[in-house]
């Protein structure tokens, strides 16, 4: 991942917003129909108690045939769908990432083993190896003026040498073998994921689709650079430090009081380690990517913070959803998740076309709603009161985002140049700072726990 992004940086500054804006333009639309490829087939594999290679070779052909028909069809359609978006001179740009879905394809069965038989060393590695030459070869490709082909070529390039790292570190290989039963055996479970994956990734994809036939691609580029940072911001922490928080939680559902406890501790903790953080990049967003991507990248900054305060209450909102889940409450989060996902695929297409920032701020409205039901939610599911789990630390978010306000605007009316950056990062570290030596020195307890839940991973 840190590979990834220093190479995105070094394009970024070669490239400038608008052939980011045709690619996400593009990645946008392949990520809403490459859902139907592999359906839920990659869950089935996992959960499945016993299974045989031959599950594998059955499920892949289905998937690749089926990422095979939805690349034929984006290759037919994107003439048109370049004309909608008014890039006319990039159809073919869209019918190269049309391809994507194959390699995705091809690449489930085998990460699906992998992950199984818990060969994360083989995804690691595959994937490594795959960014690096794929990002030396889109680096060159700018340098030589290929503009957004070297970001194409940089995307399918990695694609496919990862689909072929995996491949050959799964070993299960092709084969002819088919049998219904089996298939049949699958869809019973993948329908269901499938359905819920697909309404979370049109949610997720359609705001870029909106904007595209109403926005230069230069703003859509912006837009999708802002947003693109905030998730990368969500997903380190979601899938690295929360991920151990579940089985904790899990392991101490019986205990009332223990699960209480923790919960407690796992609030606060979240809130003490990552709300310095994200006040930070919201209340510095401009000047983190203009020190970033260079000046031509200034105008993401409004993107970039609204996306943050929306990240940061999603950062906040984990521990109540892990809390929910620990105790056999899924189907409150999958109805919860249904309605919030309803409101929010609605504001976006009512929105978009409009006023970019208009929609960012009425998703920041609904993420703030979502929060507090998850709060009141959790809360009654764990018997404790909605000012415990939704105020947690809340003094100390308030003083973080006042300080650092002060010190931005200060620094902005009274220095410059250098002055002004160093004044601008100490006010940056000593309110992280204060933040972490409240949790380890005031709440010492909280953050033992949640260094060890951490660690057990």
């Amino acid at each position: 991942m840190a590979m990834s992004f220093v190479i995105s940086i070094v394009l970024s500054r070669l490239l400038g917003p608008e052939p980011f804006g045709i690619l996400a333009v593009g990645l946008s639309l392949v990520g809403m129909v490459e859902g139907f490829a592999v359906m839920g087939f990659h869950s089935s594999l996992i959960r499945q108690p016993s299974i045989s290679r031959v599950d594998f070779h059955v499920i892949r052909w289905v998937v690749v045939g089926s990422a095979t028909l939805i690349a034929a069809a984006l290759w037919i359609a994107a003439p048109w769908i370049a004309s909608l978006y008014h890039i006319e001179a990039h159809g073919n740009v869209l019918r190269i990432l049309g391809l994507l879905p194959i390699f995705q394809a091809v690449a489930m069965t085998d990460r699906a083993y992998l992950e199984r038989t818990l060969a994360y060393d083989g995804l690691i590695k595959a994937r490594i190896a795959a960014i690096v030459v794929g990002g030396v070869v889109g680096i060159v490709l700018a340098l030589e003026g290929y503009g957004v082909w070297s970001l194409v070529v940089y995307t399918v390039l990695t694609a496919a040498l990862t689909t072929i790292g995996i491949y050959r570190y799964s070993g299960i290989g092709w084969s002819w073998a088919f049998d219904m039963a089996v298939l049949r055996r699958h869809l019973r479970f993948s329908l269901e994921v499938f359905v819920s994956n697909l309404w979370t990734g049109w949610v997720r994809k359609v705001d870029v689709l909106v904007l595209g036939p109403t926005h230069a691609a230069a703003t859509v580029g912006l837009y999708y650079r802002g947003k693109s940072l905030s998730e990368l911001a969500t997903h380190l922490p979601s899938n690295y430090v929360f991920a151990p928080i579940f089985p904790a939680l899990s392991s101490i559902q019986g205990d009332v009081e223990k699960f209480r406890k923790r919960l407690g501790e796992i609030l606060t903790a979240t809130s003490g380690l990552f709300t310095p953080f994200y006040l930070a990049v919201l209340l510095y967003a401009e000047e983190l990517l203009v020190l970033l991507y260079g000046d031509s990248w200034r105008g993401a900054w409004p993107y970039l913070s609204l996306w943050m305060g929306i990240a940061w209450l999603h950062i906040l909102r984990k521990p109540c959803n892990f809390a929910l889940l620990a105790r056999g409450k899924s189907s409150e989060i999958l109805r919860l998740e249904g309605w919030l996902n309803a409101v929010r695929l609605v504001w976006i297409v009512a929105t978009a076309w409009w006023s970019i920032l208009g929609m960012l701020w009425g998703l920041l409205v609904i993420k703030l709603v979502d929060y507090g039901v998850y709060a009141a939610t959790t809360a009654k599911a764990v018997g404790m009161s909605w000012q415990a789990v939704g105020y947690r630390h809340l003094s100390d978010v308030l003083l973080a985002a006042v300080v650092l306000l002060a010190v931005r605007w200060v620094g902005q009316w009274t220095l410059g140049g250098t002055v002004w950056w160093i004044w601008m990062i100490s006010g940056a570290l000593g309110i992280a700072l204060y933040g972490w030596i409240q949790l380890f020195v005031v709440q010492n307890s909280a953050i033992k726990h949640f260094i060890r839940y951490v660690h057990s991973a």
